[in-house]
């Protein structure tokens, strides 16, 4: 073993293992982990304690290739999409960062503004639109009605101005992923009233633009082709860890771009990866570059990503299985931790060991960057 490797394999061991449960059910803690490390082009991969399938027939797939749904880590995505979008790669697609959301609606479809001033979609990808977290209201995930999307428009009156505040909002996300699909080609064409099929497309979106181009061959909307490989996830009831059900995931929800997709530790570190020094000679580096800015000012804010200390991150929380992602593309470092258990990232257990083993591996400490969240919360009406 290497220098390095028995480093990684020490920190991890470090920093994780105490995040096992061992059959004693507690807040921040899980029945199994998975944590992928890459450094530069070197990959580690950490399975520990108990991960069980959701359906226990067959053999065991390999670490790095069991799947579970990542929940709000697909907003990354989302917002890699627009940002291919600003950059004019996705054609026919007039959505810009500075577009008004109001300009991408269907007919038929209005939303209410704080004094007139505009919610764009940089808002929706920054957290920073005024919105409750969401959606309103609260609804099966990856089954999220456009009615209830049309209705939350109607009648939410932001209570302060776009742009200003953070605040998480799996409501501006699930519109942003609709938006995009709208644009894609010109919604301008768009003849009927409401959110017509084409709304509905971001599943195809998603893997023509963005999947399938990263060579992410395990990553997909849902989890119905991978059932056999779908880590069972746990809450716990009563004092101990209960199964759950998978989500329910519906191709025509309007939340998916909030947190629809299902991976793998390969095909995630191979998302990080590509977040070091993006190639500027092709159109997914741009883009994933621009999601790297600073897209708000004085807030630690990329396009989907958080930022802070050369760092960009982010998390993920979805029926019962909770995900954390860093990368500092500058020293070319990521983490993806993965617990299955709902619980397992209570007090952010999972970032703070993240962040641990990527400041161990690059030598610095990691710390998140500020962010302003309004006086007042935002709520559903």
């Amino acid at each position: 073993m290497t220098d390095i490797a028995l480093t990684i394999d020490q920190l991890v061991r470090m920093h994780f293992e105490p995040l096992v449960a061992g059959g004693a059910a507690a807040l921040g803690k899980s029945p199994g982990l998975l944590v992928g490390v890459v450094h530069d082009q070197a990959r580690y991969y950490f399975g520990l304690g108990e991960l069980p399938l959701c359906d226990g027939d067959g053999a065991a797939p390999a670490v790095e290739d069991l799947v579970f749904m990542i929940g709000s880590n697909t907003k990354v995505f989302t917002a890699t999409l627009l940002a291919l979008s600003e950059l004019g790669e996705l054609p026919g697609s007039h959505a810009r960062l500075d577009t008004p959301v109001s300009e991408l609606l269907p007919a038929g479809v209005s939303l209410r503004e704080f004094d007139g001033d505009p919610i764009t979609l940089r808002h929706l990808a920054t957290h920073t639109a005024g919105y409750p977290k969401g959606p309103c209201p609260p609804y099966t995930f990856g089954d999220y009605a456009f009615d209830a999307s049309t209705r939350f428009l109607a009648s939410f009156q932001p209570h302060y101005p776009p742009g200003r505040s953070w605040f998480y909002s799996n409501q501006g996300f699930a519109l942003l992923g609709a938006l995009l699909s709208g644009a894609w080609p010109d919604p301008r064409q768009l003849t009927s009233a409401g959110w017509g099929p084409r709304y509905w497309r971001w599943p195809q979106l998603a893997m023509q633009r963005l999947v399938e181009p990263l060579g992410l061959s395990s990553t997909q909307v849902g989890y119905a082709a991978v059932r056999d490989r779908l880590l069972r996830s746990f809450s716990i009831v009563d004092g101990a860890y209960k199964g759950i059900e998978p989500a329910t995931i519906v191709m025509d929800s309007a939340a998916l771009g909030a947190g629809a997709l299902s991976s793998t530790l390969a095909d995630m570190l191979s998302f990080l990866q590509r977040q070091f020094a993006p190639s500027a000679d092709d159109a997914l580096g741009r883009a994933i570059a621009l999601t790297q800015q600073q897209a708000v000012e004085e807030l630690a804010m990329g396009l989907g990503w958080q930022l802070g200390d050369d760092l960009v991150y982010k998390d993920g929380r979805v029926q019962g299985y909770s995900s954390f992602m860093t990368a500092d593309p500058r020293h070319r470092v990521g983490v993806f931790a993965f617990a299955n258990s709902r619980d397992g990232n209570a007090g952010q257990a999972l970032r703070r060991a993240a962040f641990a083993v990527l400041g161990g591996v690059r030598g610095a400490a990691a710390q998140p960057g500020p962010l302003t969240p309004p006086r007042r919360a935002p709520q559903c009406s």
